[in-house]
């Protein structure tokens, strides 16, 4: 299934890939990976669409929060990302979400 989180970032080097590895401790292939620009506060935003096991999705949430360059990580839905196959690139329903 797949399932998408959004994240709040310090765009500082190395984020990425300490990122992706939580995602491939767990088993999960990340399918789309993005991020967007700075916002007001300064952070920049990261979205992460991944395909993996239910039941691990709590845990990588957790472990992402954990990260020192992330302030803030949100898992946004399964069924979202299932139910439209989200075009990304447009990326409207989506930021509406987060």
């Amino acid at each position: 299934m797949q399932h998408i989180f959004s994240l709040s970032i310090n765009q500082k080097p190395g984020i990425i890939i300490r990122a992706a590895l939580i995602f491939e401790r767990r088993g999960f292939d990340i399918d789309f990976m993005e991020i967007l620009g700075e916002d007001s506060n300064g952070l920049n935003k990261m979205i992460i669409r991944a395909t993996g096991d239910s039941s691990k999705v709590v845990q990588i949430e957790k472990q992402l929060e954990k990260l020192i360059d992330v302030v803030k990580a949100k898992y946004i839905s399964g069924e979202l990302a299932a139910e439209n196959e989200l075009q990304l690139e447009s990326k409207p329903a989506l930021l509406r979400a987060v």
